[in-house]
This record gives structure tokens, sequence and C-alpha cells, in this order.
């Protein structure tokens, strides 16, 4: 009978603690609601010559084809060419939303990425992400050679149009 008690509490507590960790892990997710609808249209890293000034730290908002053609010719042109294999832009329609930040780090995008969504507080919109805890995960890049490089992390959402909001402003 000791036996049978003893494996039941083992059992419970194993249950109890995978049920547990996973409601954890989801519950930031479903209790955040992002006030702009988005589809993830881009989130990767993107490694580049040193010397490009990829911009970063900021969002950039593009509303039509010509300006976006213009700035990933100029600077993100392996990830826009990895993105339209999946997914072409309606610009009649969509508005596209570009951030970058510097460096390397794997939880950015652990757990299938940190993005919960885009909050917007006094006309100022700000993005959202999951509190992950730092990991001490390194990406290694071999010598390239001469060239040095930066890696970025980028995040490019695609919004609807009419989802947007009048009067919104990208930075403080």
């Amino acid at each position: 009978m000791k036996k049978i008690l003893k494996i039941w509490w083992v059992l419970l507590l194993t249950v109890l603690t995978f049920t547990g960790c996973s409601i954890q892990a989801s519950s930031e997710k479903s209790t955040f609601k992002s006030d702009i609808p988005y589809e993830i249209y881009f989130q990767g890293f993107i490694a580049s010559k040193m010397q490009k000034e990829v911009p970063t730290g900021k969002i950039l908002l593009f509303t039509n084809q010509k300006d976006w053609t213009n700035f990933f010719t100029k600077y993100v042109w392996q990830g826009q060419q990895t993105a339209s294999m999946f997914r072409e832009i309606d610009w009649k329609k969509e508005d596209l939303i570009y951030f970058a930040i510097t460096g390397a780090k794997g939880w950015y995008v652990g757990d299938h990425g940190g993005f919960l969504g885009y909050s917007i507080k006094e006309h100022f919109l700000d993005m959202k992400w999951k509190n992950v805890p730092q990991r001490k995960e390194t990406l290694a890049v071999d010598n390239l050679g001469d060239e040095s490089i930066i890696l970025t992390y980028h995040l490019w959402t695609i919004v609807k149009k009419k989802d947007m909001p009048k009067g919104i402003k990208w930075s403080k």
C-alpha cells in the first residue's frame, strides 16, 4: 500500500510540475492582446558587413513597395529574399513594420520568439516582449577573411492598413 501511495505521489507531482510549467510559459502570451493585429513576415538574424549601417533600435513603418524596395535593397536584401519565398505583401491593403536590434542572442527568438505584440499609449507605438530569462548562448562565427560582420536580429510584421491608428508616433 505504501508503494502504491509513493507511486501515486510521484505521478501527481510529475503531472503538476509539467502542467504548471506549460501554463506559466503560455500565460503571458495569453494575457497580452496586441493593440494592432499583425502577422510575422520575417524573424531572425541577418549577417551584414560591418561597414553597412543597418538601422537598428527603432521602429520603421513602410506603407508602399517603392520605399520598402529601396530600403531592403540597401540594407537587408537577404532577409527580404527569404521572407518573400513564403508570402508577398499586398501594399494596397497592408503595411510593414520593421524593427532590428544589434546582437545575436538566442533568447530573442527562443520559444518561437519573445515578441508578444504592439501596445499604443499616448499615441506612441511600443513593442511588447515576453519576459524570457537570458540564457548563456553564444553564436560563434569562424574567420570570414578580411571582412568584419555584424549580426542583427530582425522582426518584420505585416499589419492591415485599416488596423493602423491615425496619428501614431514611432519614437519618443
